[in-house]
């Protein structure tokens, strides 16, 4: 169905902002007056049902929604200071009566998750009830914005315990915000495919404005998991959501927020099912601003964790890192001896293919071998630190070879995509970065990274871009 026009939206939501308001003061003053809780519910439940509206644009109907929801916020207040002369457990059940399902979904929101944050609650059953009842609203905005309602009401009440019990744990939490993000993702993707074909750029438009709804389900699973649960319960299903929507909107807006909200850390433990989950992208995904995204993030982190250490650790760290510099020199000069001998058959290939004679991937590897044996026959109290913090480099676990993984993944992007010249400079600016904040005396980092940026500046030096 077409959207009225904008000089309509506007009259249909002042009339509808007008109900609300009168509809408002009619409440508070039921409750302010002894034993007219009920019609205080009426009017709550009239003023709500104007949100049943399907006439009005995003903007108008968020602004529509937050003059219902400082409305319910004075009800919420009430029955939290009510209880138990008028008790919760009822009221959850009385408002679950209602005529119409937004109304009623609501109130009954607006009763549990303060029925929530009482004792002795029985939060679990009270999270199920209220999720399994709000997929009986499949209208994407009127979908979305009520299960943003649900989240942002139970955000305080979530429980973060251990304990198994009615009262639920954190475990529970995290099932009931991934649920929900889950189904606001659908809702939100669905909203691309609603009304005539020749309206796709106005509700792609729409979509951005109601993509932080979505988006804040992210937030709040950031601020309930660590590293393991991360890791092994929440990231693979946030992920296989984002691949199979298949939305490119979706995609590129839900991989930005988890770059962003969750913390670093987390990234550098789980990068191989991050960068995975990407190759699976749909085609006319923006990989490209993803990638830099999360390489810039990992640069910046580096470079914080540097600044926090003593002049002492870092100077002995730079002392380090010369004496691990002169070791490569050594070996390279070593083998660079030995190579008119013993010609390698990688070398005369590269050569033949028209790239430096710089050390293969053999020879590098041998490198970071005598490297690695070299710093842990220097530092062997290092390797004693059972936490693990010896063996990190700026913050970074030297098990995790990032510059190799983006390295890979930035050639791989460049090949598959077709990037122009442009995309592919900007790749590379970044991955510099990364290598100069993580691996400073990694000069064959640079190398490979010019010996690339060279190699594909002549590939389109005929190219009209």
């Amino acid at each position: 169905m077409d959207s009225p026009p904008v000089e309509d939206q506007a009259r249909l939501l002042e009339d509808a902002l007008s109900v609300v308001r009168q509809q408002s003061v009619l409440m508070r003053r039921c409750l302010e007056t002894p034993g007219k809780l009920m019609d205080a519910l009426k009017c709550s439940s009239t003023l709500v049902s104007e949100l049943r509206t399907s006439s009005l644009g995003p903007k108008q109907y968020y602004e529509l929604y937050m003059s219902v929801f400082d409305a319910l916020r004075h009800l919420s207040v009430y029955l939290r200071d009510s209880h138990p002369v008028n008790h919760l457990a009822d009221l959850f059940e009385l408002v679950q009566y209602a005529g119409n399902v937004v109304p009623r979904l609501y109130l009954m929101i607006t009763v549990g998750t303060v029925y929530m944050s009482i004792p002795d609650a029985p939060v679990k059953e009270i999270m199920k009830d209220m999720m399994e009842m709000s997929r009986g609203v499949q209208h994407p905005v009127r979908g979305l914005f009520l299960r943003y309602y649900l989240s942002g009401q139970a955000r305080d009440s979530l429980p973060t315990g251990e304990d198994e019990g009615p009262q639920g744990n954190v475990r529970d939490s995290v099932s009931f915000v991934l649920t929900n993000f889950v189904e606001m993702n659908k809702l939100w993707v669905r909203l691309q495919h609603q009304g005539h074909s020749r309206e796709r750029d106005q509700r792609t438009k729409e979509r951005q404005e109601l993509q932080l709804l979505v988006g804040s389900n992210l937030v709040r699973l950031s601020q309930l998991v660590d590293l393991d649960s991360y890791k092994n319960v929440i990231l693979q299903p946030l992920l296989e959501q984002v691949v199979q929507c298949r939305d490119v909107l979706a995609q590129e807006y839900l991989l930005e927020v988890i770059t962003q909200v969750f913390p670093d850390e987390f990234h550098l433990h789980t990068l191989d099912q991050f960068l995975s989950a990407m190759a699976r992208l749909n085609p006319h995904v923006n990989v490209k601003g993803i990638i830099i995204g999360l390489m810039d993030r990992l640069s910046a982190y580096a470079q914080r964790e540097s600044e926090v250490q003593s002049p002492e650790q870092r100077q002995k760290i730079e002392e380090e890192s010369v004496v691990a510099l002169m070791e490569k020199l050594k070996v390279n000069k070593e083998q660079g001896q030995e190579d008119p001998k013993k010609p390698s058959e990688n070398g005369t290939d590269a050569e033949a293919n028209g790239e430096p004679p710089a050390p293969t991937t053999e020879s590098t590897q041998t490198i970071e071998d005598t490297t690695v044996q070299s710093d842990s026959a220097t530092s062997p109290q290092q390797q004693s630190k059972s936490n693990g913090d010896a063996s990190r480099n700026r913050g970074i676990p030297e098990n995790v070879k990032l510059f190799e993984i983006f390295h890979e993944q930035v050639m791989h992007i460049a090949g598959m995509q077709r990037l122009p010249i442009q995309d592919i400079t900007a790749l590379l600016v970044s991955l510099v970065n990364l290598a100069l904040n993580i691996y400073p005396e990694r000069l064959d980092y640079i190398d490979q990274v010019f010996a690339y940026a060279t190699r594909e500046t002549q590939r389109f030096q005929n190219s009209a871009d």
